[in-house]
């Protein structure tokens, strides 16, 4: 990943207001498909915000798995 290779880091932090709804929306896959790009590259990955307004079980099961 460009983030790794250019800057020797492998963490990246962003605000939950830099990312798309569609991204905490289980049914699109696009989480999951973004969490596993970061797992194979040893990318370790936060978001900060406020997460009050999901109240979604299943996406609250997937904050805590995947912590």
């Amino acid at each position: 990943m460009t983030i790794n290779s250019e800057t020797g880091s492998n963490r990246l932090s962003l605000n939950k207001e830099a990312i798309s709804d569609d991204f905490f929306k289980l049914s699109t896959r696009i989480a999951g498909g973004i969490l596993q790009k970061f797992i194979n590259y040893n990318i370790k990955f936060a978001i900060s915000g406020d997460f009050s307004s999901y109240t979604n079980k299943p996406l609250k099961s997937f904050f805590y798995a995947i912590r």
